[in-house]
């Protein structure tokens, strides 16, 4: 699972098909919290990843996990919250986005 999507990094480099994939999920399982922590890097595009470049960014971001959602499955919860986004570094993921 990735998503891809016009992006601007931190830097000022666009990168009109980036390749966003989640590289760590962090899910309180004792409960304390439904908080989940998700941190996801940024490539150029898919082949760049593909390649073994380096990312242009790394992005985290918070959700609360919902166990009764449709999408039981944590990593699909977390590309869903990802798409709900409007200021990831900047960029909005609301729109434009791709899942590949």
């Amino acid at each position: 699972m990735a998503i891809q999507k016009s992006i601007t990094s931190k830097h000022g480099v666009s990168a009109s098909t980036s390749y966003s994939r989640i590289t760590s999920i962090m899910y309180d399982r004792e409960k304390t919290s439904d908080n989940v922590t998700v941190r996801f890097k940024v490539w150029k595009d898919a082949a760049a990843n593909r390649a073994g470049k380096d990312p242009l960014e790394y992005f985290t971001f918070t959700f609360t996990y919902n166990e009764d959602a449709r999408a039981p499955i944590l990593m699909v919860q977390a590309y869903n919250a990802m798409k709900t986004k409007n200021d990831i570094g900047g960029n909005d993921f609301t729109s434009g986005t791709t899942d590949v």
